[in-house]
């Protein structure tokens, strides 16, 4: 049944115009917003994952910049380390070899890999003219050559074997360059599974930097596969609850559509590519496309109720929403631009997609939302009195306790602050995966029986540097070498060839360190870099690798998002205060909006501690989110003070049952595309996910049960000064 547009002629101001134009020319409308939806939307099909973890880092970040010089230098390849395990942990009898020497062979054979080492191919077996012959030597006799040489120098063969550990290393080199890493690791997937049928009694498994890509990728690929669906039906259920009309769930689930259709085709058009993080964007944007629209739905069908007219109840919510929606959409897409400070990329891809996707839904509420609500039959409009009576009444609960409500926060603000002081952040690349990947599974086991996986090159002096200075230059090196053997946190030091001389380009000397974090691998470039300007400071440049970009990714994320959180509390403020014409309330609005970023952080570091660089761009990406709420109670507030005159208490009661449950569903809304990513394997986004929606729940508590015993003891303006909405 479609409604009359006479009334909407009838209705006076912007929003009866808007609406009555919405729902004459609804039909040009939703062309309109097709072919844009298509013609734009199509980009996504260009949508490329980029697993390389580098994407993390700025072009100019100084370690990303001193790892591509070494690579300029030395050539870029990543690892894929291929374990085998014997049932018995005889890593040196003959049958095992031959399965080691199988393994080899496949490897060496497969497409993409450049070199392969191992203790079955190592230089010894080579001829003199240097062709390698390992494959004509019979393994009885390799067995007997690797035995001799583990216990003559065990120290030379520690990254392919480890007697003690019961484990040997086959080590694939892939140059990124040439060939797709994700494409090289499935096949030597496919070729430990094959290897695993033929001798069963071994165990294989597989890491390294080549095969850390890969997981980069399935981490992306799961969590689009997997979490946007189940956020999708999170939201389906939410919405037919809030909203009681199944009618009205489609609209809205157009509305949604049809923004993160746009969206995610302008990323595609504008060349971006999908990461770990940026492939989040949708479940994000859904929440709070959610929260933008449904506050124009649930005003819709309340005022249905009160007026018996569809199209009068369309203009009435638009006109009483427009300054509060079009207010807590500005606040969140700075927030979200905010992200613009981040020294990572990604970040400030997925600032821009928001800011983007919010800016999309908020044009789409006031055209095609209301285009799309007049045709939707009057008795879809949902009844929910005793809710909203349960709200309001909870309004003067909370009021009368204001109190004990008042103690509780600074209790809370106070243990938060204390909690803060234990939080410290670790980044290690390997660590992203939960152990539900069998590349951590693996990694951990890499560390715990052969090696570890966080290395750092060391450039060793070119051959200008090194010409007619050999014996000097090799007892520089030596000096180097054993200072670094020395050190608690080396695992393992892998030497360039002992015969240095002018002949060598570009030589390397590589450190494997042992269980290390962010903040240790830091402090022990420092100390080697240290160590080599005292001592040797021409034998090398410094410490490099993508171990070393890891380590300082959170230092060097922390000032900026600092700044950028900063920004994001003053223009957030800023346009609070100047909005609610009046001081008081901007201020009393800025606990309510800072103290659940307090209680988060500090829950965090009493319950976890560690966190990865994730927490430094969290509190400006949710100031502008948190925002939104109060916004919503206050414009209401100042409504009911400034229009009809209500007491502080009642005002908050009005505001509780008109608001309340739209503030819980927005609430619910956006949570449910971030209790999608705590599901989420990649633990970037898992703590993206956690982190957010602690703060979401908190500020939830902060706007319900703090906000109103703040105005009923600090506001006591009379109704004829307050000013605003």
């Amino acid at each position: 049944m479609e409604h009359s547009t006479k009334t909407v002629d009838a209705a006076q101001g912007g929003a009866g115009v808007l609406v009555a134009a919405m729902v004459r020319f609804r039909w040009l409308i939703f062309v309109i917003v097709a072919a844009v939806t298509i013609a734009v939307g199509a980009g996504a099909i260009s949508l490329r994952f980029d697993p390389d973890p580098r994407a993390y880092f700025a072009k100019d970040n100084p370690e990303r910049v001193k790892l591509e010089a070494f690579e300029d230098a030395h050539g870029r390849a990543v690892s894929a380390v291929l374990m085998l395990a014997p049932a018995d942990g005889d890593v040196l009898a003959p049958e095992f070899l031959s399965a080691v020497a199988t393994a080899t062979d496949r490897l060496q054979d497969m497409s993409g890999v450049e070199s392969v080492h191992s203790v079955t191919n190592l230089p010894v077996f080579s001829d003199s003219t240097g062709s390698n012959t390992d494959r004509t030597i019979p393994i009885e006799a390799k067995a007997q050559l690797i035995e001799i040489y583990w216990r003559r120098d065990q120290d030379a063969l520690r990254s392919l074997m480890s007697a003690d550990g019961g484990v040997s290393a086959v080590i694939g080199l892939i140059d990124p360059t040439k060939h797709s890493v994700v494409s090289v690791i499935d096949d030597i997937q496919q070729l430990k599974s094959a290897l695993k049928s033929d001798n069963p009694e071994i165990d294989y498994r597989l890491s390294g930097e080549a095969a850390m890509d890969a997981a980069f990728m399935q981490a992306i690929v799961e969590d689009i596969i997997w979490l946007a669906p189940f956020q999708g039906l999170l939201l389906m259920a939410l919405l037919l609850f809030c909203l009681q009309s199944i009618r009205a769930t489609i609209v809205l689930l157009i509305v949604l559509g049809a923004a993160t259709t746009i969206t995610m085709g302008a990323a595609g058009w504008l060349g971006l590519s999908l990461n770990g993080v940026t492939s989040a964007t949708p479940m994000i944007l859904l929440g709070l496309a959610v929260a933008t629209c449904i506050h124009l739905l649930m005003a819709w069908q309340q005022n249905v109720r009160a007026t018996g007219d569809a199209i009068q109840a369309l203009v009435l919510a638009v006109r009483i929403n427009a300054f509060p929606i079009g207010l807590a959409t500005l606040t969140t897409i700075i927030s979200f631009l905010c992200l613009n400070f981040s020294d990572s990329p990604p970040f400030r891809q997925l600032g821009n997609l928001i800011a983007l996707g919010l800016g999309t839904t908020a044009i789409l509420a006031f055209t095609l939302l209301p285009a799309l609500v007049s045709v939707i039959p009057m008795g879809s409009a949902s009844r929910r009195t005793g809710m909203e009576a349960g709200m309001a009444s909870l309004g003067h609960v909370v009021v009368r306790q204001r109190a004990v409500l008042i103690v509780v926060l600074v209790a809370l603000s106070a243990g938060a602050a204390w909690g803060t002081t234990k939080l410290r952040f670790d980044d290690r690349f390997s660590h992203y995966f939960s152990e539900r990947f069998e590349f951590r599974r693996d990694t951990d086991f890499m560390e715990e029986r052969l090696t570890g996986l966080s290395v750092l090159q060391f450039p060793i002096a070119d051959a200008s540097v090194l010409e007619g200075g050999g014996p000097p230059i090799q007892a520089q090196l030596d000096a180097f070498v054993d200072w670094l053997q020395a050190h608690p946190l080396v695992d393992r030091v892998n030497r360039p060839a002992s015969n240095v001389g002018t002949e060598a380009e570009a030589i390397a000397l590589s450190v494997v360190l042992a269980k290390v974090s962010s903040s240790q691998i830091r402090d022990f470039a420092a100390e080697a870099d240290g160590w080599l300007a005292e001592n040797v400071p021409s034998l090398s440049t410094g410490a490099a690798g993508t171990t070393l970009l890891a380590a300082y990714l959170s230092e060097r994320n922390l000032r900026p998002m600092m700044i950028g959180t900063l920004a994001a509390l003053l223009l957030v403020s800023g346009i609070l205060f100047v909005a609610l014409g009046n001081a008081r309330r901007g201020v009393l609005s800025l606990i309510p909006n800072l103290a659940p970023l307090l209680f988060a952080y500090g829950f965090w570091g009493l319950a976890f501690g560690e966190m990865t660089f994730v927490a430094t761009v969290v509190m400006a990406l949710t100031f502008g989110i948190i925002v939104d709420d109060t916004v919503h109670v206050l414009a209401k507030y100042n409504r009911f003070r400034r229009v009809e005159g209500l007491s502080v208490e009642d005002a908050i009661a009005e505001s509780f049952r008109t608001v309340g449950i739209a503030v819980t569903a927005t609430t619910l809304s956006i949570a449910s595309g971030f209790l999608a990513l705590c599901f989420s394997g990649f633990l970037v986004n898992h703590q993206l996910g956690v982190l957010t929606l602690m703060i979401l729940f908190a500020a939830w508590v902060g706007v319900l049960f703090f906000l109103p015993p703040l105005l009923a003891s600090f506001d006591r303006s009379t109704a004829n000064e307050t000013r605003g909405t």
